[in-house]
């Protein structure tokens, strides 16, 4: 298996290419036709109305959002830096609202609630940095190797100056994947700066100057408390989360109960620093 992931990658990284997304030639990332439908029961007539209500508000030539956009207790919400918008998000007894492309799912939509919460409380820490949001589509988007399978949820696009940031970040429950081999794991720790340097090497052959770095991460849903007594055959059962996280973290581990993880996401991108 071992060897199969190694020729795997080798034969990947020969066939790499580095290109401008261009929403004509990447229509898969983005909603079809520039449509995004929301498909609620009949019975769920309240649903239906304020549904009706909130699109009936939301003026696409002027760019004005209807208030209920913008919190939570909306089954859609707007990100100013999504690329674009808006998404149809998680929320709990709304499970019966389906939407194409498929809503985010609860541990994405936490996700994007602390990505905006954090832009919100850090404008003056971002200074002029410029940050984007795309979700990516799972099988359709996005991808690293066959055998990992890796196709994160989203990607946090930066740019400061000729500096460019794309970090991949994938919310997702980790209990299954079990110990730190797992190849989605590998790919967090190691594999992605393999294919920074083959980005580097390809943008320098097409003379494009431009600084780039790349970072994975997956972001646990499941609780560390949850999941300890089983990761690597247990060998974290009776060890507290602060004395686990640092090597968690190596392999660009974080858990969504951390409240400073998307700091931490930022921080190892080089884009704030570590007061």
């Amino acid at each position: 298996q071992k060897f199969y992931r190694r020729e795997e990658k080798r034969k990947t990284m020969d066939y790499l290419e580095v290109e401008p997304l261009n929403i004509k030639k990447h229509s898969a990332m983005f909603p079809e036709d520039n449509e995004i439908i929301i498909k609620i029961p009949r019975r769920l007539t309240n649903d239906i109305a304020e549904a009706i209500k909130q699109l009936g508000e939301y003026n696409p030539d002027n760019g004005n959002l209807p208030e209920g956009w913008k919190k939570w207790d909306s089954f859609i919400v707007h990100l100013d830096n999504h690329l674009y918008t808006p998404l149809i998000i998680w929320q709990e007894r709304k499970e019966k609202i389906k939407s194409i492309p498929v809503k985010l799912n609860k541990g994405e939509t936490k996700f994007v609630e602390h990505l905006r919460e954090f832009f919100n409380r850090n404008k003056n820490l971002l200074g002029s940095i410029d940050i984007f949001l795309l979700r990516n589509l799972s099988r359709k988007g996005i991808g690293f190797f066959i055998s990992s399978g890796f196709y994160p949820d989203f990607i946090i696009w930066i740019k400061n100056e000729n500096k460019q940031h794309m970090i991949f970040v994938d919310p997702k429950g980790i209990r299954n994947l079990g110990n730190f081999s797992d190849p989605k794991i590998q790919l967090c720790a190691s594999d992605i700066k393999e294919i920074e340097n083959r980005v580097r090497e390809e943008l320098k052959r097409k003379g494009e100057v431009v600084d780039i770095k790349l970072e994975a991460f997956v972001i646990s849903v499941s609780k560390y408390d949850a999941i300890k007594k089983t990761w690597e055959d247990g060998r974290f059962s009776d060890i507290d989360y602060k004395d686990a996280e640092e090597e968690f973290n190596k392999y660009n581990i974080l858990f969504q109960e951390d409240e400073t993880y998307v700091q931490k996401i930022l921080e190892k991108a080089g884009v704030v620093k570590n007061d």
